[in-house]
């Protein structure tokens, strides 16, 4: 299939094309773009989430290395597995989360290896049920630093 390269390599974070003409998309590769799209604090409803970007009767798309975080891709089109195809949202503790794809309940932080390092649990049912003012990553390398600098 063709490279579509009015689409391909380009950096489309947080913007729809749901009003261009599906002909821009039909029957080709979309290669290395990123579409990601947000999913801000709160929102709860499965489209607030997956957001739909892209012309309705889009159809024979194929992404190859892709970013369709938060992105609705009809069974029409073909997400490689080389894409990041992920549902992902900030919970109370401010950082993202990857969400399971049928319950929306959070699954593992994205930076599960930072989260990790410092010590932080990765279990869901650890996240704090009161909104965070900061990061919890943020807050724990900045009371490390503290202690560093204060000494035992």
């Amino acid at each position: 299939m063709a490279l579509n390269k009015k689409h391909s390599f380009k950096d489309y974070t947080h913007l729809s094309h749901v009003e261009t003409d599906s002909e821009e998309w039909d029957h080709s590769t979309i290669r290395g773009t990123c579409f990601y799209q947000e999913a801000k604090l709160g929102v709860a409803d499965r489209s607030e989430i997956e957001k739909h970007i892209f012309p309705e009767d889009m159809q024979g798309v194929i992404f190859e290395n892709c970013n369709l975080d938060n992105v609705y891709v009809s069974s029409l089109n073909v997400v490689l597995p080389s894409c990041s195809h992920r549902l992902i949202k900030v919970q109370n503790d401010r950082e993202d989360w990857e969400l399971d794809k049928a319950s929306l309940k959070p699954v593992e932080p994205i930076n599960k290896e930072g989260f990790e390092q410092l010590g932080l649990s990765t279990d869901p049912k650890d996240i704090s049920i009161e909104l965070k003012t900061e990061s919890i990553t943020q807050e724990k390398e900045r009371l490390d630093a503290q202690e560093i600098i204060s000494g035992p």
